[in-house]
């Protein structure tokens, strides 16, 4: 029931954008102007994947993580607090290590919306890629950019 829930959210989405003669490949895709004057608003779109971050397939709740960071992050004005408590929560109730840690890094970047660009996200395909991306940054940030990569200590 939950994976379907997220199927129809994506295919949703993507018909929408498809329907407007957009490309569903850019971040254009997650603006709420996208979604004006149809019957599957924005906010609904929204709510789903905030909906799936409580599905029992881990692959299916890091890609609704990925996509709301990439709606806040197109959208920083957007009120997310629903998606910010239930991103909170996975922190500690995570299904799984890899779960729970890009939790962590979306609440950074729901918090910090220009912890990574519009750019980033367009570039990014796979959840784990921007996941990459948002892990550097706040390396960075947090111990300089001439700070070894986690991935590199020993």
């Amino acid at each position: 029931m939950k994976t379907s829930m997220f199927v129809v959210s994506v295919l949703a989405a993507s018909s929408l954008a498809l329907s407007q003669g957009k490309s569903f490949d850019g971040i254009s895709r997650y603006s709420e102007g996208n979604f004006s004057n149809k019957l599957f608003t924005f906010q609904q779109a929204v709510s789903n994947l905030v909906g799936n971050l409580n599905n029992d397939n881990a692959g299916v709740v890091k890609s609704a993580l990925s996509h709301i960071v990439r709606v806040r992050v197109a959208n920083p004005q957007l009120s997310m607090d629903k998606a910010q408590a239930e991103i909170k929560d996975l922190i500690e109730s995570g299904e799984t290590t890899a779960v729970r840690y890009e939790a962590f890094l979306a609440s950074a970047v729901m918090e910090n919306p220009g912890l990574v660009s519009l750019a980033d996200c367009n570039d990014c395909g796979a959840p784990e890629t921007l996941f990459s991306i948002i892990a550097t940054r706040l390396n960075n940030a947090s111990f300089g950019p001439t700070s070894p990569s986690f991935s590199s200590a020993r």
